[in-house]
């Protein structure tokens, strides 16, 4: 009978029909806004939270074995040793090979330094043999540049001395035969007189007196004439004696003396000039282009023992040091020898793995969680974790790591939950399980009895006038109680908590007191 009234229900509903029989009673509550808590149960294996297989990087024959499985160690601790007496004799000879070379780079630097000192005298000393050369030049040039000035100066004086005797002659010539024309013309006058007067006496005219007058004025008139010539001989003579003088000064300024000093002077500069020409020149330059190729020769040498054929050596006594070094075999972590694949005198192929070695202080749980759950849950938050064959015990565990992206299948992404193993009590492998407590923020909250899940969506009804509608939901976190909404639904929508399985969109439905 149930069955006949469910297919009339559906058959009114695909027709579009209401059903005229009593109407469905539901009860409703007003959707609610609150914080949601609620436990996410984990499960997953426990893991060391590091595992290192320890391999050797170098072939070889194994000399000792420091480690046993189940032997704590130490992050460095030497586990094993191969044999390595063929490395030690190798690496003796490079290093003897390396001491050679810097014996020889020694050496090289020694000539270079001994070259380069060399140069830098060389050109010290041409340099300074250049700066004597050019202060004899020029000193040599400032004296023929004086020695020039000084006859110039000689031939100009002494010009104008024969100028001024020539002058001074001329000038005695004609004053002198000035003062003798009067002398010899007052002479002249007074012998006129005389003769007059000495007529006139003979004849009686004239007395004895002016006859001596006459004869006293003739006579000074030739005493003055003869005074004015001597005077004029002898004038004429020192102003020709000058002339000479001057003359003589005059030819030697301006031959063969003055010209020889000025030789002398060219001579001297000319000198100078060619040993400062000589000094700076291709026998300076060839001094110096040796000096320097044989610093090039020295600083090659050195470079070539310092850089290649150094290097070279250090390298090859770098390289068999590494693989001396790859002999040792430590250990990558702290932890626990978990496995052994090798035995004390075997012989340990390079890149096998010969010990693991796990960090068991440290324990793991990859595990995942949905993605409804992913909001709530931080790296760093504390979980209690239980071990399964040790339901007692309530380990503490951190989430470490939330990983970015969800696995293949989607909406669940991988998370790590670590457990501190203090004193290795919990043995790695062990499965156990892990309980995350969440609590959601401000979002709406149904009842569990109001969801209907159909097809991997979720619906809610909710009634309005008397009418259920059927309303599509996202569902966020949940609990054995009420569920979260995150889309699909406000806080004012009365949502149906009973018989919610049983109705359909635009039922009308009776809502209970």
């Amino acid at each position: 009978m149930k069955r006949k009234f469910v297919g009339i229900v559906l058959l009114l509903a695909l027709t579009g029909c209401t059903p005229q029989a009593q109407d469905i009673s539901v009860k409703t509550i007003q959707a609610a806004s609150g914080e949601l808590q609620s436990n996410v149960e984990v499960a997953g294996v426990l893991l060391p939270s590091k595992t290192e297989n320890v391999s050797g990087k170098l072939s070889g024959q194994v000399k000792v074995i420091n480690a046993e499985v189940g032997q704590q160690v130490k992050k460095g601790d030497v586990l094993i040793e191969l044999d390595a007496k063929e490395l030690d004799a190798q690496l003796k000879q490079a290093q003897a090979g390396l001491s050679a070379v810097k014996d020889q780079i020694v050496l090289a630097k020694v000539n270079m330094d001994a070259a380069k000192s060399s140069l830098d005298t060389t050109d010290t000393t041409i340099s300074d043999q250049v700066k004597l050369a050019e202060v004899n030049m020029n000193a040599a040039k400032a004296a023929l540049d004086t020695t020039q000035a000084s006859i110039k100066d000689q031939v100009s004086m002494s010009k104008i001395n024969l100028d001024s005797a020539e002058a001074l002659l001329e000038s005695t010539k004609a004053q002198n035969t000035l003062q003798m024309y009067q002398a010899k013309l007052n002479m002249d006058t007074t012998q006129d007189s005389y003769n007059k007067v000495s007529v006139l006496f003979n004849a009686g005219t004239v007395s004895q007196q002016e006859m001596d007058k006459a004869d006293n004025a003739l006579k000074l008139a030739k005493s003055q004439y003869e005074v004015a010539a001597t005077s004029t001989q002898t004038a004429l003579l020192s102003a020709t004696s000058k002339l000479d003088s001057a003359k003589s000064q005059y030819e030697q300024a301006i031959g063969s003396s003055g010209q020889s000093q000025l030789l002398a002077a060219q001579a001297k500069y000319e000198a100078a000039l060619s040993t400062f020409n000589q000094t700076k020149g291709s026998q300076a330059k060839n001094q110096k282009i040796a000096a320097q190729s044989k610093f090039d020769v020295a600083k090659q040498q050195f470079d070539s023992a310092s850089s290649s054929t150094m290097a070279q050596t250090q390298a090859s006594v770098d390289t068999i040091a590494v693989q001396l070094s790859n002999a040792i075999i430590q250990s990558p972590i702290d932890g626990t020898v978990v496995n052994k694949n090798i035995g004390s005198g075997e012989i340990a192929p390079a890149g096998a793995t010969l010990l693991t070695v796990a960090d068991l202080n440290l324990l793991k749980i990859n595990t995942t969680i949905s993605q409804e759950v992913l909001p709530y849950v931080k790296v760093g938050q504390e979980i209690d974790v239980v071990v399964d064959i040790y339901p007692d015990q309530v380990l503490k565990g951190k989430i470490s790591n939330i990983a970015p992206i969800s696995v293949n299948t989607g909406s669940y992404f991988p998370i790590e939950i670590e457990v501190v193993n203090s004193e290795n009590k919990i043995s790695a492998g062990l499965s156990a399980h892990a309980t995350i407590a969440v609590k959601s923020e401000q979002r709406i909250l149904v009842p569990v009895s109001a969801l209907i899940e159909n097809n991997g969506q979720n619906y809610v009804f909710v009634v309005e006038n008397g009418i259920a509608k059927k309303r599509e939901v996202l569902t966020g976190l949940r609990n054995a109680e009420q569920v979260e909404i995150l889309k699909g639904m406000t806080q004012s929508d009365q949502v149906v908590v009973t018989h919610a399985n049983t109705l359909f969109d635009n039922m009308p439905v009776i809502l209970e007191n």
